[in-house]
């Protein structure tokens, strides 16, 4: 007989990657909700790649003319500056750890803030 498998929502799913986004690590957050980790990372991996929001690279990069490998740094770039961000780091700490220009930083800042007010 097969092993039940349970099914997540896509608001579930995103639940758990944020929380792994905003300083919790990816284990924590499998043990508090009785996930495997794999599982955390492999919809972390999704999220990351605008899957979730009804987007994947390859339509991004087509709307925006970039190659979907340039897409895929924009988005790790953006949660790279993210967690440290929520970490406290200043602006120059941040684009000196990500080497990424104190503008660009600045940019990827200003919209996480847009973001969180969303929210």
């Amino acid at each position: 007989m097969g092993a039940y498998r349970r099914k997540y929502t896509r608001e579930f799913k995103i639940e758990m990657v944020e929380s792994s986004l905003q300083g919790h690590t990816i284990l924590e957050v499998a043990k508090n909700n009785d996930l495997s980790p794999g599982l955390i990372t492999r919809w972390k991996r999704h999220y990351l790649d605008g899957k979730f929001h009804g987007n994947s690279t390859s339509d991004i990069a087509r709307s925006m003319s970039h190659a979907p490998t340039s897409v895929d740094r924009y988005i790790r770039d953006f949660e790279r500056v993210k967690m440290l961000n929520l970490k406290g780091m200043s602006q120059s700490e941040i684009s000196y750890i990500t080497s990424l220009s104190e503008s660009l930083v600045i940019e990827y800042i200003k919209i996480i803030k847009e973001q969180m007010l969303k929210n």
